[in-house]
């Protein structure tokens, strides 16, 4: 409100710490079991639903929880107060389900298909979206196909579990072939030794990752601008590793002395 309304818009990009540090604390809410009864779910669930169906609707917030190229206004860069009641909805939505979802964990086959799938979770979190823009950049390659429908309508709802299966099935080998790094990553962790190199590494992962949200990879007249920021998240990632792997190593050594 106060960057809207003194035209101090700069200040929107506070809220890359006040609206996921809000996110955050629901998480909170749902350890302490302040949610867990059904009332309280449903308050949150119905809160979150009017806020969001205010600004969007009274408010003209865009209807698009996520950056649309081409438009003037974004719910995610920076993020806004639509994406806290959004959350909201969700938070309340999941409470109102976690005991009958519970009850249905404790038959074997849902919770057979919950622990194999939660064991390469991370890996389906990292790649899905590559596998999308693989996927549409396919569709483009053939002309189009599948893409020129008018999003909401009938065709293109209908088309909706077609491109989930196209999703699906780009994704299961590239689940398959890197997988096997989110075991390895399970089993090697670092001490406190090894913290103050983790922490530079992934605060300048970070920088660099955060001049490309901003920026993107296409910055016209400054090829310099597109250079550096992936260097800073290579050389980030390539401290925590290279950190890690060398606290390893003095660590098998001392066991072998």
């Amino acid at each position: 409100a106060l960057a809207f309304g003194q035209g101090l818009l700069v200040l929107r990009w506070t809220n890359y710490a006040f609206v996921w540090l809000a996110v955050h604390q629901l998480g909170f809410l749902w350890r302490d079991g302040r949610a867990d009864q059904p009332i309280v779910a449903a308050g949150w669930a119905l809160a979150g639903l009017a806020i969001l169906v205010f600004l969007v609707q009274v408010a003209n917030y865009p209807i698009a929880m996520l950056s649309v190229p081409g438009a003037e206004f974004s719910n995610t860069r920076p993020p806004t107060v639509a994406l806290v009641a959004l959350a909201a909805f969700h938070f309340g939505i999941v409470c109102m389900l976690q005991h009958p979802l519970q009850r249905w964990l404790e038959k074997v086959a849902p919770w057979t298909a919950t622990v194999l799938i939660n064991g390469f979770i991370m890996t389906i979190f990292l790649w899905h979206s590559t596998v999308q823009v693989l996927a549409i950049g396919a569709a483009f390659w053939l002309g189009g196909f599948g893409l020129g429908w008018e999003p909401g309508s009938a065709i293109w709802w209908a088309t909706r579990p077609i491109w989930l299966g196209v999703m699906l099935t780009a994704l299961l080998p590239i689940v398959a072939l890197l997988a096997r790094f989110e075991r390895g990553s399970r089993r090697s962790a670092g001490d406190g030794l090894a913290a103050p190199a983790q922490v530079a590494g992934a605060l300048t992962a970070c920088l660099g990752m955060a001049l490309l949200a901003w920026a993107g990879m296409s910055q016209a007249g400054a090829p310099w601008f597109r250079v550096i920021p992936l260097v800073l998240a290579l050389a980030g990632a390539g401290l925590v590793l290279v950190r890690m792997d060398n606290w390893r190593k003095r660590k098998n050594g001392s066991f072998l002395h």
